[in-house]
């Protein structure tokens, strides 16, 4: 059924980022995801869009603890401008380039501390 389809691809989208080899796979996926709640019914849409901005911070982060700074970059500027109300948030991301630079920031290293 169309809701398990759903759920199939939130579940790809959550999971292949994770693997060095899998990480293009991964933006390609966040990409689908975006799409398909831009598509959604307009009465599921906002609260499916809530799910876009914590996908957002823990793909840039895994690039970046993947020693995929330039990867991350990417990712950052082709879907950044769509986390609507985070702009400060995404500000602050942008600065995270290393490892150590994640373990310095308390927001961002909480975020990843409360997945």
């Amino acid at each position: 059924d169309e809701d398990s389809l759903h759920i199939d691809k939130m579940k790809q989208v959550l999971t292949s980022y994770k693997s060095a080899q899998h990480q293009e796979r991964a933006l390609n996926q966040f990409g689908a995801m975006c799409e398909f709640v831009e598509k959604s019914l307009e009465m599921y849409r906002g609260e499916l869009s809530l799910v876009l901005y914590p996908l957002f911070v823990e793909i840039y982060l895994e690039l970046i603890l993947g020693n995929q700074p330039k990867l991350a970059q990417e990712f950052y500027l082709k879907y950044g401008s769509q986390q609507e109300g985070r702009e400060e948030d995404i500000k602050d991301l942008i600065t995270i380039t290393t490892k150590e630079a994640l373990q310095l920031n308390p927001t961002f290293s909480h975020f990843r501390s409360n997945k």
